[in-house]
């Protein structure tokens, strides 16, 4: 757990990843801060020639859910694909997040293929 937020939270990567011009960050807001969101514009599925976008991350405050911001974040994210001429929005869901992943079977989505995600302590499926 500590290598995966090291390499995707801690401030170097950050920085990295808020200066690519391939990927965006974006908050969420109602009357405070509620969310966050992270796309990649232009990324290929694993073990496929399909190319999109890569809805890297979509998190919501748990008080906040419930409340449609995630199908209304996730609608914006499909305009802003195709108005850049994508044809695909992906992401990855871990198996073990059921919400979730009935939450992206709502909107629309499709699954395609399961990823075995190894690290040295753990594996996991999405």
């Amino acid at each position: 757990m500590n290598d995966f937020l090291e390499a995707e939270y801690s401030y170097p990567a950050l920085e990295r990843s808020l200066q690519d011009p391939g990927t965006s960050w974006y908050l969420a807001e109602a009357s405070c801060p509620i969310g966050f969101a992270k796309v990649t514009w232009e990324s290929v599925i694993p073990e496929t020639s399909v190319s999109g976008v890569l809805l890297n991350k979509l998190y919501l405050n748990s008080a906040e859910t419930g409340k449609n911001y995630g199908k209304l974040m996730f609608e914006k994210f499909v305009v802003l694909a195709q108005s850049r001429g994508k044809n695909y929005l992906w992401l990855e869901v871990l198996e073990q997040n059921e919400r979730a992943y009935r939450f992206y079977e709502k909107q629309g989505m499709l699954h395609i293929k399961d990823t075995v995600l190894k690290t040295v302590s753990q594996q996991s499926r999405l």
